[in-house]
């Protein structure tokens, strides 16, 4: 390997960002390209905000053995704090956001056999009945996950790498990899790479079909509403309702409605939380803005990091609906894989 290699990422997202900010820090040069008219433009742009290791769980594999997810939550701890530490370093005011999620079941029974699934991989979780914002269901406490927004976080961090030497290339309509000779192809422009690596959530699909290889990752839709905040009492903490798979979390600047899983309309949102918190729902006037966009969520319900069947090209993808989570930490383990 040369001593300064050139890496190629495909994806300035959530996953993208953070390996290339691992790399940097590894005195790689790199260069970034995406599809998009700048950074967080796909599922990193409007996701709940939440960075919690104790979700690792996958939603179509509830089945998944407890090695596997204490191997995911370990990822998700470093992350969490890989993440934080990087938030303090970009001057983000979300670093000092009140630690901890919320989970709310719908009866005792799913909520307390969750508890000791969580305490069985090492998570940190306690009944909090009864407490504001419970709204009368079993709730457990994860104290140490986290919280901030995705998108603010890619903004400052692509612009901290912009800074650092890292190049991008945005609004790029066909790309196309030659897996022979490592070279991208982009418009009038060629570059020739040591590594590729594809990290664009469900772009990475379609990239790999071009080059031969199946990645085992679909498309999974999700939805978000946005809403100013209203003059009532809200959360500090981000609340997960379990059974909708979909959360509440209060910003900065706006409160967010986001998640589910086989619905096709964002609006179900609404009604799902007007259920729960109907002080809070009642009081939201027209949504400022809706997203609906696709997780990629791999088969196995782990995400895909590593070397593929092609010498040169690598893959971060399939991490669902815990990119923000597993971001930071997913960028390092990959980096470490490649510089090793």
């Amino acid at each position: 390997m040369q001593s300064t290699p050139h890496i190629v990422i495909i994806g300035a997202g959530l996953i993208g960002l953070s390996t290339a900010d691992s790399l940097n820090r590894r005195g790689v040069r790199l260069t970034v390209l995406d599809r998009n008219v700048g950074p967080a433009q796909g599922s990193s742009f409007c996701n709940s905000g939440m960075i919690h290791p104790s979700q690792a769980r996958p939603w179509h594999r509830p089945d998944i053995d407890a090695e596997t997810l204490k191997d995911l939550v370990e990822t998700g701890n470093l992350s969490r704090h890989l993440i934080e530490a990087r938030m303090r370093g970009l001057g983000l005011s979300d670093a000092d956001r009140q630690t901890g999620c919320v989970q709310l079941f719908d009866s005792r029974y799913p909520g307390e056999e969750a508890l000791e699934k969580y305490r069985d991989i090492g998570v940190e979780a306690k009944v909090i009945n009864g407490e504001p914002f419970t709204y009368g269901r079993y709730a457990l406490l994860f104290p140490n996950d986290f919280s901030g927004d995705a998108r603010r976080y890619c903004c400052a961090l692509e612009h901290d790498l912009h800074s650092r030497g890292v190049e991008f290339f945005y609004k790029l309509e066909n790309i196309n990899i030659d897996k022979n000779s490592l070279t991208v192809s982009m418009q009038n422009t060629e570059i020739k790479a040591d590594h590729i690596i594809l990290a664009a959530g469900t772009g990475s699909i379609n990239l790999g079909r071009q080059i031969g290889l199946d990645i085992p990752v679909k498309a999974v839709r999700g939805h978000t509403l946005n809403f100013e905040k209203p003059d009532t009492p809200l959360p500090a903490r981000p609340i997960i309702h379990d059974a909708s798979h979909s959360a509440l979390t209060v910003f900065e600047d706006q409160i967010r409605l986001s998640g589910t899983i086989g619905k096709d309309d964002p609006e179900v949102l609404r009604d799902i939380w007007e259920n729960i918190a109907p002080d809070i729902v009642r009081r939201l006037a027209e949504p400022i803005s809706r997203w609906s966009g696709d997780r990629p969520v791999s088969e196995t319900g782990c995400p895909l990091i590593g070397p593929t069947d092609i010498s040169g090209i690598w893959l971060n993808a399939g991490h669902g609906h815990m990119g923000w989570t597993l971001c930071a930490g997913s960028g390092e383990k990959l980096a470490d894989m490649i510089m090793q």
